[in-house]
């Protein structure tokens, strides 16, 4: 499954997207509140993806995770830092 939810500040917020997979297929579903001028463009959009389009998306966020958890790995918080009083 992939979620796509509206950034703060878009008209269309809020609102959120869901690509899932039935019958050897994916579907499209949404639901939210914001501008339905701006989902509806969102929709329009995201319409046109291909199951390749959707299928790279989730490869490229599952890199982007990958990178940030090895980096946060390799960089964990200071614990010198003190609370103000």
């Amino acid at each position: 499954m992939v979620v796509l939810v509206s950034a703060p500040g878009n008209p269309a917020m809020p609102f959120v997207f869901f690509f899932y997979v039935k019958d050897g297929g994916y579907r499209l579903y949404g639901e939210g509140a914001g501008s339905k001028e701006a989902s509806g463009a969102a929709l329009n959009e995201l319409q046109q993806l291909t199951e390749s389009d959707i299928t790279g998306l989730i490869v490229k966020t599952k890199q982007v995770q990958a990178e940030e958890k090895k980096f946060n790995a390799s960089n964990p918080p200071s614990k010198s830092l003190k609370p103000a009083p």
